[in-house]
């Protein structure tokens, strides 16, 4: 029966959670982060975060009140952190997502963007009550300058990830459960939270860590407080994709070559000069006196006066070359004639000595005979 109050505290302390939940932040394109192109898809006004598309990258500012994991899909590069939560807090939430990247309230990170499809995907902490839980801790956290302090964000990691899950085990357990079960079901979380808080924490801060989490109560609000953060991403657009740069057509293939010509026909030699014909003078024709035919007599008539002959027509010598040729032609058969002209006296004289003349000279016989 002493369980009895701290049930129905736990029930009453998770209806005013509920009921001061934070509502869902205005989020959707966010034009200072980057030039906007829609090109590839642009960003959804119902996107749940701050978020800007241009053709090389994605830009994303987490403008809830709670942390988030942004998990990167497709052709996007490692991402740059423009905006960061230095914390320790931030420290300690960071080393318990093993698979995206933590964005806490506030934090600006650009994606480079390749030319394939791409897509960035919004989702809760996978330990829900895991930022109730460190933010209950953070007296005991160390500063993140403090000698040691990487080591002991990482073992309040491994605590803060171990009581996340005993409270949600510990809610599974107690829901429908009478208040006898449900004090079993806090016995248990308890020893998961005293072993998860010695095994991680050196013993002398264990003891006061171990002290601050062992109140029902505060799981119970701790588990709230995990539902209305949850509640935030309900309804929203979780889901920012680009489509991949249009492959532009391939260049129309070049002209073919266009077939050689078939060679002309030869050209005709120049006919060979031939040299003008001369023109025969042309020889007036006599007309001829028409014959008389009796008839009954008349006077005669007088006689028709014969038409003059045209003066006949001379054609001029043309100097084109061949009145050289031809007056040598006529001096070499000139030359031909009186050569064959000696040659023949030449025979003659040497009959007449071959004769003789009857005195012996000669081929003769002295008888004036051959």
């Amino acid at each position: 029966m002493r369980r009895l109050p701290v049930v129905l505290a736990g029930v009453v302390a998770v209806g005013v959670l509920q009921t001061w939940a934070p509502a869902p932040a205005t989020a959707g394109p966010a034009l200072e982060l980057c030039t906007l192109d829609t090109s590839r898809g642009g960003v959804p006004a119902t996107f749940v975060l701050d978020a800007c598309a241009d053709p090389t990258s994605l830009s994303v500012r987490n403008s809830l009140d709670v942390p988030v994991v942004v998990r990167a899909g497709g052709n996007l590069g490692f991402p740059l952190v423009v905006h960061r939560d230095d914390s320790t807090v931030a420290g300690v939430l960071s080393r318990m997502v093993s698979t995206g990247t933590l964005l806490m309230p506030g934090d600006v990170v650009r994606w480079p963007l390749g030319a394939a499809a791409a897509e960035l995907a919004v989702e809760p902490l996978a330990a829900a009550a895991a930022p109730a839980v460190v933010e209950t801790l953070a007296r005991f956290l160390p500063d993140g300058d403090a000698p040691q302090a990487e080591a002991s964000i990482a073992a309040f990691a491994d605590v803060v990830e171990a009581v996340s899950r005993a409270v949600d085990e510990r809610v599974d357990c107690a829901a429908g459960k009478n208040f006898l079960r449900t004090a079993a079901c806090d016995v248990a979380a308890s020893a998961a939270i005293g072993r998860a808080v010695f095994l991680h924490l050196p013993r002398g801060t264990a003891s006061e860590v171990r002290a601050s989490l062992s109140d029902p109560l505060q799981w119970a609000a701790w588990h709230a407080t995990a539902a209305a953060d949850g509640r935030v991403l309900d309804g929203r657009e979780l889901r920012l994709a680009q489509l991949p740069i249009p492959i532009p057509p391939p260049p129309p293939p070049p002209p073919a070559p266009e077939p050689p010509q078939a060679p002309g026909p030869a050209r005709a030699p120049a006919p060979a000069r031939t040299p003008a014909p001369a023109l025969a003078a042309t020889v007036p024709a006599t007309p001829v006196p028409a014959t008389p035919v009796p008839a009954t007599p008349v006077p005669a008539q007088p006689p028709v006066a014969a038409p003059l002959p045209a003066p006949p027509v001379v054609q001029q010598p043309v100097d084109d070359g061949w009145a050289e040729v031809e007056e040598w032609l006529r001096a070499a058969a000139e030359r031909e004639r009186q050569e064959r002209e000696d040659e023949a006296d030449d025979r003659d004289e040497d009959r007449d000595e071959d004769r003789g003349n009857g005195r012996g000279k000669g081929r003769g016989n002295g008888r004036g005979d051959d």
